[in-house]
């Protein structure tokens, strides 16, 4: 699916993750798109802070919506245990990098090869959170289907990324952007009519 996107829109799709990392969700969704599209000095990005979506907004609507996950370390803290405390103690019981060692029964590796097959995304295989590739929501699917065709016969760019977003109202995109008082058809359309080229 992404060899039509140019490589700004690329980087829009990594950011993106990166975005869900740093807020420690476990999928990406329209929501991540949508704040990597405003973190990248662009044209786009000036389009979408024009109506009110800039970065720190769109963050904060997105942690008063979802709010942030904590990380299994903050978790631990939480209740007086000390991850480095612990790490230390398993290596000096069960040598050096004893808890990076992980045990894969057989029945877990027919289920990643079979998940693998099922759940190829275009970039890379998706195993989950935890093996460090983050699936894509099935709306976040769908907006990047609908950049695609609203690009065609040509690639894929960031304007397209955030056209799609703006065309659909059930996407937590869309819930941010009501949120944030933008005026989602206006914004769609002013949007529409950048060139190409950008």
């Amino acid at each position: 699916m992404f060899e039509r996107f140019t490589d700004a829109a690329r980087e829009v799709i990594v950011d993106a993750q990166a975005e869900a990392f740093r807020l420690h969700h476990g999928w990406i969704g329209c929501e991540h798109l949508l704040l990597a599209l405003t973190r990248r000095p662009s044209r786009v990005g000036s389009v979408l802070a024009a109506f009110g979506a800039t970065t720190a907004t769109v963050e904060a609507a997105i942690r008063e919506i979802i709010g942030v996950a904590v990380s299994d370390s903050e978790a631990l803290a939480s209740i007086g245990i000390d991850l480095d405390d612990v790490r230390a103690r398993a290596e000096a019981s069960f040598g050096r990098g004893a808890l990076e060692r992980v045990t894969t029964t057989k029945a877990k590796r027919r289920w990643r090869r079979r998940r693998s097959r099922q759940c190829w995304n275009g970039l890379t295989p998706r195993f989950g959170a935890s093996a460090g590739l983050i699936p894509f929501t099935p709306r976040a699917k769908r907006c990047l289907e609908i950049a695609a065709s609203t690009a065609a016969p040509d690639l894929v760019r960031p304007k397209h990324l955030a056209v799609a977003l703006t065309t659909r109202a059930d996407t937590l995109a869309g819930t941010v952007l009501e949120r944030l008082g933008a005026d989602i058809p206006a914004l769609g359309a002013e949007l529409g009519t950048m060139p190409d080229g950008l």
